[in-house]
């Protein structure tokens, strides 16, 4: 893949951001002669960077991105990592079941990031984050209620839903968030922050699901789950 031609120029190299320019924006670009470019800007060590990610100017940004990647992982990896599970338990208790389950939705998954991918550049991530965090929220409650109706045709379909609102919305447009809301130079380690605070969610996903699985049962848990995505409804209606 291109780099971005800001990222070539911040490093010194006008020509490739020129022909980046080029390539991807059809814009005819040529470097001036007399054009001298600045030496190439990094981080002088890990401290350095997190003083300008964390600066008065930049800390809003970095707590947005981390709290979005934080709270968007939690609901994907608590369903996605447990979803052969969750295939028997709508489906039935067979390994085929299990096995035929998780392709299905991860196919339906699929679908979504291949539309969002196509669309994105038309609607912009913050419509495409917004109607995914709520399609997100209302499948996981709509699997909640389906179970309690003893529906496993309701939760099926529900389940369909919420892998095409999360690889639709929050899941890609969450990420993005990160890489876009931070100038060239710093990029790549605000996104290594968010990418640690996703991390961190994933983790905690992990985690949440079978204990309260356990605890509280199949219907309250994915209550619970779809608190997640109401706060980013929330985060994401916020302008900064």
């Amino acid at each position: 893949m291109l780099e971005s031609p800001l990222w070539a120029a911040h490093q010194g190299d006008l020509k490739s951001a020129a022909a980046i320019l080029r390539k991807t924006r059809n814009l005819d670009v040529e470097v001036h002669p007399d054009a001298a470019p600045e030496p190439p800007h990094r981080p002088k060590s890990i401290v350095h960077a997190a003083r300008n990610i964390f600066s008065p100017h930049y800390r809003p940004r970095a707590i947005l991105s981390a709290v979005i990647s934080c709270v968007q992982s939690i609901e994907y990896y608590a369903v996605i990592f447990y979803l052969p599970i969750i295939s028997q338990l709508i489906f039935g208790q067979s390994l085929l079941n299990a096995i035929l389950g998780g392709a299905l939705f991860n196919a339906i998954g699929l679908i979504g990031s291949v539309v969002q991918a196509k669309v994105c550049d038309r609607t912009g991530l913050r419509p495409l984050a917004l109607g995914g965090a709520v399609v997100t929220a209302v499948s996981l409650l709509g699997i909640a209620f389906g179970h309690a109706l003893g529906s496993l045709a309701l939760q099926g379909i529900m389940l369909a839903v919420f892998m095409l609102g999360h690889t639709t919305g929050p899941g890609p447009q969450g990420m993005a968030y990160a890489a876009l809301s931070f100038p060239t130079p710093i990029r790549g380690s605000a996104v290594g922050w968010a990418q640690g605070m996703l991390r961190v969610g994933s983790i905690t996903g992990f985690l949440f699901f079978p204990v309260v699985l356990s605890a509280a049962g199949f219907t309250t848990t994915f209550a619970l789950l779809a608190i997640a995505p109401i706060l980013l409804v929330f985060l994401f209606s916020q302008r900064a």
